[in-house]
């Protein structure tokens, strides 16, 4: 009887690793911004480029922000030929300010947590 159980578990946990893995998530890294493509206006948008300490990347926010700042940058999908946005800043060690990404397309998998 053991056995079936097992077994029945086993199912279970490969149906769950295929639907899994089939599943796309957005990736969030932190950087630095070390320069802005053209002048950068509230409400319009801006181009910055932005270095993780190893690599460095094209952003995209409606916000303004300056050299320097610490932020965070989602890639959509994990997937980093894609358009990549600001979605926050690190205003020191714990605070934080987010923005609402462009897309408009967050989803809150958390529950409310």
């Amino acid at each position: 009887m053991a056995d079936i159980g097992e077994k029945i578990f086993e199912a279970f946990d490969i149906i769950i690793q295929e639907r899994l893995s089939g599943l796309h998530f957005d990736k969030t890294i932190t950087g630095v911004i070390e320069s802005i493509e053209g002048i950068a206006e509230e409400g319009k948008e801006n181009k910055y480029i932005v270095n993780d300490g190893s690599t460095k990347y094209t952003v995209y926010s409606n916000n303004v922000y300056k050299v320097d700042t610490s932020v965070y940058v989602s890639i959509p999908n994990g997937d980093y030929t894609q358009k990549k946005f600001i979605v926050g800043y690190n205003l020191g060690q714990e605070d934080v300010k987010s923005s609402t990404l462009e897309t408009d397309t967050f989803i809150d998998l958390t529950g409310a947590v």
